[in-house]
């Protein structure tokens, strides 16, 4: 699960032409977040949804790590949410 995020290579790999995206930016159908991620169709508030950005933007061998992911599998009680 994406939360509603997606990768720009992601969508070229389902055979959506720049163009195609480009479209759908200007229409705000897709809303530029990191260089080359996007939210899909609005910008509300989902949990998780900043991390899952960040890692569709580092690339597919990211992984959350230290606080974030102590706080989502709660293994830190007092830590701030992701």
């Amino acid at each position: 699960m994406q939360r509603g995020r997606v990768a720009r290579r992601q969508l070229v790999a389902v055979a959506a032409a720049p163009s195609q995206l480009d479209c759908r930016l200007q229409r705000g159908r897709l809303i530029r977040l990191h260089g080359a991620v996007h939210a899909v169709g609005h910008l509300a508030p989902i949990p998780l949804g900043a991390e899952t950005a960040a890692l569709l933007a580092a690339g597919s061998t990211a992984v959350l790590s230290h606080v974030s992911a102590a706080a989502l599998w709660g293994c830190c009680p007092g830590a701030p949410a992701p």
